[in-house]
């Protein structure tokens, strides 16, 4: 987005990841950071336009293979937690656990409205539910790494619960296996 290229610009899209460094850093109150080339991209990896523009990129194969690369060099020792669309399946298929977190689409919606309202972002229900809808039908149906569960994934189901009791049942389901 920043570089102002086209969704179907593949070839540059994939020089331009060639290029690019991710580093992951606390900063002095623990709160995770994500630095692209060295600029703290935290918020704006997470806003809706980046979401949508990585599920209409993530159809092309090649730039599939080049970020999948770069995300398998996150993984240091002891271990890490990915959050995504295809961790368990596509990047870090061999992961010891896999969470398949999933949630009432209309739950999911209200989450992420109250969420924006709250960093004064201007949003619509509606809008957030509707594009919600597209970028699971796109992930669902793209040829190249499609969301789906793993045969030796858990499901947890978010809609009725808190994030501590959905922290709790995947710690317990850790502890089991540990």
């Amino acid at each position: 987005m920043e570089n102002n290229l086209q969704l179907s610009d593949e070839l540059n899209i994939r020089r331009l990841i060639k290029k690019t460094t991710i580093k992951f850093k606390l900063d002095s109150s623990y709160k995770q950071k994500i630095l692209i080339n060295r600029i703290d991209a935290s918020e704006g990896i997470r806003t809706e336009e980046c979401g949508t523009n990585a599920s209409v990129i993530a159809k092309y194969e090649g730039i599939r293979k080049d970020m999948i690369a770069l995300q398998r060099n996150f993984l240091k020792k002891p271990g890490l937690i990915a959050d995504g669309r295809d961790m368990g399946t596509v990047v870090f298929p061999d992961s010891k656990i896999k969470v398949f977190l999933t949630a009432d689409i209309n739950v999911r919606a209200k989450r992420r409205y109250k969420e924006l309202k709250e960093k004064g972002i201007n949003v619509s229900l509606t809008a957030i539910l509707r594009d919600m809808e597209t970028r699971d039908k796109q992930d669902r149906e793209r040829k190249h790494g499609p969301l789906a569960m793993t045969h030796d994934s858990i499901i947890v189901d978010s809609t009725n619960k808190s994030i501590d009791i959905v922290v709790s049942e995947i710690l317990n389901y850790h502890e089991k296996i540990y």
